[in-house]
């Protein structure tokens, strides 16, 4: 798989400015953030080798390189999912991905406009669950 991995993010730089610091996921929720890019380059993902074609209806199917917020950021406008008969390799082979063009924070939206930030974990780590780093407890009043 890091064969596949490496050989796509060699694809994607050739059309990448500068090194993504931020990936993120479009799901229904934040579909519209894309329009919000600038300096914006589109790869549709047929045209990036090993990422299947995107098949749910509304998810347009490309990887966005550009400028959000002042952020290099890289963006899956649609995603994959494991009903659509891919494999969970499929489905998370463009996270890896992401990782290898240079990410280290992951932003995943979905249809109930929430949005979640999850920090990258090592490449060596990915088989483990995230878990949420400890949070203090809060002083209670009195």
């Amino acid at each position: 798989m890091l064969e596949q991995i490496n050989e796509s993010k060699a694809y994607i730089q050739q059309f990448a400015k500068e090194r993504p610091a931020v990936g993120i996921i479009l799901g229904s929720g934040l579909g519209n953030l894309a329009g919000e890019i600038t300096d914006r380059v589109e790869i549709p993902y047929d045209q990036i080798p090993h990422f299947p074609p995107a098949t749910v209806e509304g998810h347009s199917g490309r990887l966005i390189l550009g400028r959000l917020a002042g952020k290099p950021v890289v963006a899956m406008a649609g995603r994959y999912h494991y009903y659509e008969g891919l494999s969970m390799q499929q489905v998370t082979f463009p996270v890896r991905v992401m990782k290898a063009l240079g990410i280290h924070t992951l932003l995943i939206s979905n249809g109930r406009r929430h949005e979640r930030q999850i920090p990258c974990r090592r490449s060596h780590d990915h088989h483990r669950p995230y878990q949420p780093p400890a949070r203090a407890s809060a002083p209670r009043a009195q």
